[in-house]
């Protein structure tokens, strides 16, 4: 006898009801002869892992078998389905303790005692705290446990009475649970990695500020000058630089620069960069050959084409003497006593890490007592307001120049206050990186 799946009854607490038991478990005339399809050994072999896990709880035997008889082909995804059996509560939760992965459970609601399938969902959801497995109650004891009190108080995905689950009902049930726990699980795991994702951004942002001169005054006992620095990241990490250090005991190396791009990448390079300016500083040699030798170290396997714009400066601090180039960075301005603030322009400048062997130039100004120089990235000037407005560079200008206090502490405050007056709450979409240094007096030489 073949059996029609698309007519498999679930009314197994009707005693009359000897069709059903007839088709599946055979007549008392016909041996008790149980129909079911034979098992294939090469299936058993495949690794249960690659399949959805079904837990029936059901104290009645004929569920268990009937239940897998009509879900033993079901795919979603690619992947089939392992059955486990569980015949009382109790066993069924010493199952879910150990098996994490279950993606549904098919659950009777009454076994052991009248509530022990309500218990279980209970345990599941407060005291497991696992809100991914699909659960489908079902109950042979139509109006004991009406279903609107029961969506309602128990944290269920599913109510169905086992006298309306056709074979077909069942299917596509158990197929809308699957697909409700593989978006829950693909969402969580979604959700982790970028939990984990912007906690490694966080580390990555610690290790980034790290790297840059924090501790002002950073030369107490040095009253030549004064000096003072400040990042904001538009992300958790960022491509600007700044950087200041002694080459020898009277001359002062000034450094700012932006790397291209955003995020992790630009982070890295900007690590690289830095290093390789001050190591290039170190010798003692001129800006313009310190940008020569940097930019054809990052022309070297430079496959994503990433750049720097930057500036360094060395200034002589017996003589005010201002030795810079520019690699295609953003001019910095020099505030001189009662004549304003006035940018300090380059010629023939570009970027490095594109074209080897390009030729930089070193170019030189005077540095007078309470003179101040201003350095940032394009992040200042580009900064926008809601009307996509930029900030600019006469706007910076202006503000230095009215300034009365060019105290190197409040000027970098006075300035990230304006252009929070000007962006009024716009998203940054730039680092906004400042060094400024106040050059005090020439001492004896």
């Amino acid at each position: 006898m073949k059996a029609d799946k698309n007519k498999i009854l679930f009314n197994f607490e009707d005693e009359n009801n000897i069709f059903e038991k007839e088709i599946f478990f055979g007549s008392e005339d016909q041996d008790s002869e149980i129909l079911f399809a034979p098992e294939d050994k090469e299936e058993i072999k495949k690794d249960k892992a690659s399949k959805w896990k079904i837990l029936i709880v059901d104290d009645e035997q004929e569920i268990h078998k009937i239940t897998e008889l009509v879900l033993n082909d079901v795919d979603f995804e690619g992947k089939g389905i392992e059955f486990i059996n569980a015949y009382s509560a109790k066993q069924a939760k010493e199952i879910i303790d150990s098996e994490s992965d279950i993606a549904v459970i098919l659950l009777d609601v009454v076994m052991e005692n009248e509530d022990s399938g309500l218990n279980l969902v209970k345990y599941i959801r407060d005291d497991l705290k696992n809100n991914l497995v699909q659960i489908i109650l079902r109950t042979g004891h139509s109006g004991q446990a009406p279903e609107r009190e029961l969506i309602k108080a128990y944290d269920i995905n599913d109510y169905k009475e086992k006298t309306e689950l056709t074979s077909q009902k069942l299917y596509t049930t158990v197929m809308t649970s699957l697909r409700s726990y593989y978006n829950l699980k693909r969402l969580k795991e979604t959700v982790a990695t970028k939990e984990r994702i912007e906690s490694e951004l966080e580390i990555a942002s610690k290790i980034q500020v790290s790297m840059l001169p924090r501790s002002f005054p950073p030369f107490p006992n040095s009253d030549e000058f004064d000096i003072f620095a400040s990042m904001e990241p538009a992300r958790q990490v960022g491509g600007d630089f700044y950087d200041f250090f002694f080459i020898s005991d009277n001359k002062l190396c000034l450094v700012i620069g932006d790397v291209s791009g955003k995020g992790i990448p630009a982070a890295i390079f900007m690590a690289i960069t830095k290093t390789l300016i001050k190591s290039e500083a170190l010798k003692d040699i001129s800006p313009a050959d310190i940008f020569y030798n940097v930019n054809n170290a990052l022309c070297k396997d430079n496959d994503e084409s990433l750049f720097v714009t930057a500036f360094i400066g060395i200034v002589d601090l017996r003589t005010g003497e201002f030795e810079f180039a520019n690699a295609g960075h953003n001019a910095p301005l020099i505030c001189r006593d009662n004549k304003g603030c006035s940018y300090l322009k380059s010629k023939d400048t570009f970027i490095l890490g594109i074209n080897e062997d390009f030729k930089y130039k070193t170019e030189t100004t005077q540095l007078n007592p309470n003179n101040v120089l201003v350095l940032y990235t394009d992040g200042v000037i580009e900064s926008r307001n809601n009307a996509k407005e930029q900030y600019s560079n006469q706007r910076l200008q202006e503000l230095l120049s009215e300034l009365e206090d060019k105290d190197v502490n409040n000027i970098e405050k006075v300035v990230k206050d304006d252009i929070k007056s000007f962006t009024k709450g716009a998203h940054q979409f730039d680092d906004l990186t400042m060094l400024i240094l106040k050059f005090n007096r020439t001492s004896d030489i």
